[in-house]
């Protein structure tokens, strides 16, 4: 799994331009994160997830990388549906990417979730400060 980068040569021996592709794990499943008493100072368009996995951002800690923004229509209480890989042990935290790129990751220890080998999931957390 991860990203690469393909070129195909053609008959004559010509390369192609490199094509990015993302090879992912397994079956996709549609989970919604939701999270619970998200700080007043934060907007969600500067809230976060980062995990354990390719489909989570592998503990990326930038706006490109990490996987979000979260939607928060009815604050402090957040979502976003993310598609992961079926049956796996996810380990995952939140964290909030400033204007300025400066990051404030929630205290504690890491969320941790299994996914459904079939259907949908969902996960509700509460923000650990």
């Amino acid at each position: 799994n991860g990203d690469y980068s393909v070129k195909l040569k053609e008959a004559d021996g010509k390369s192609t331009n490199p094509v990015g592709i993302r090879v992912l794990q397994a079956r996709l499943i549609p989970v919604t994160f939701t999270i619970d008493d998200v700080p007043s100072t934060f907007t969600g368009k500067s809230l976060y997830l980062t995990g354990n996995t390719i489909e989570l951002g592998q503990w990326a800690t930038t706006r490109e990388t990490a996987i979000g923004p979260f939607l928060c229509p009815h604050t402090p209480t957040c979502f976003l549906d993310i598609s992961v890989p079926a049956g796996k042990l996810l380990h995952f935290k939140f964290l909030n990417i400033a204007c300025d790129n400066s990051i404030t990751k929630e205290g504690g220890e890491n969320h941790s979730f299994t996914v459904p080998t079939t259907d949908t999931g969902s996960i509700k957390v509460k923000w650990q400060h």
